[in-house]
């Protein structure tokens, strides 16, 4: 009488690199041998776009993930982004990165009380992919300034007058302005 055994090895196990692969992209999510299963080979570039944060009045940190660079030794990553869904007339500087990782941009200069439109894109130079769009409202400040006039133990010596000293604060997240004057 014999006896069977089994034994699962998960597919990470087996993977050697050039002859196995698992993509999403190919063979329904599972692992395929290269060039020998249709469509199958080695994966190209992909990239992911994370939600944005750091969302201000006037701006925000858009962020992505390069999750596989294929046999690529640079790729370029940058963002696209834009008031309309699906254009984007704007975009980030160009970061180079040799291996995958998360990147990130700090976008300025919006528009407050905004809606925006973003995208990751990743280019190896043959191929440009891009990640799925996403989108973040800037915030819209409920007043720009503050103003404040201290009373009389608050005073400035002005040659040897005591005036009161009006102080004007900039309420915006990004800019804190402090304007200080005197009243007669």
């Amino acid at each position: 009488m014999s006896t069977d055994y089994s034994i699962e090895i998960p597919f990470t196990a087996l993977t050697l690199t050039g002859i196995w692969t698992i993509s999403p992209l190919c063979n329904d999510g599972y692992p395929c041998l290269l060039n020998t299963t249709p469509s199958c080979s080695l994966p190209s570039i992909l990239v992911e776009t994370d939600p944005a944060t750091n969302i201000l009045a006037h701006g925000a940190t858009l962020n992505g993930d390069l999750t596989a660079i294929g046999v690529s030794t640079l790729v370029d990553v940058y963002f696209e982004y834009g008031v309309t869904t699906g254009v984007y007339p704007y975009t980030t500087p160009i970061q180079v990165m040799t291996a995958i990782g998360i990147f990130h941009d700090d976008v300025t200069h919006l528009q407050n009380n905004t809606t925006y439109y973003f995208r990751a894109v990743a280019d190896d130079g043959t191929t440009i992919v891009y990640g799925i769009e996403r989108e973040f409202t800037t915030i819209s400040p409920t007043s720009p300034y503050k103003t404040i006039v201290a009373g009389t133990p608050n005073t400035l010596l002005v040659g040897s007058l005591k005036v009161p000293i009006v102080i004007t604060l900039a309420l915006t997240p990004e800019t804190v302005v402090l304007k200080a004057n005197t009243r007669t």
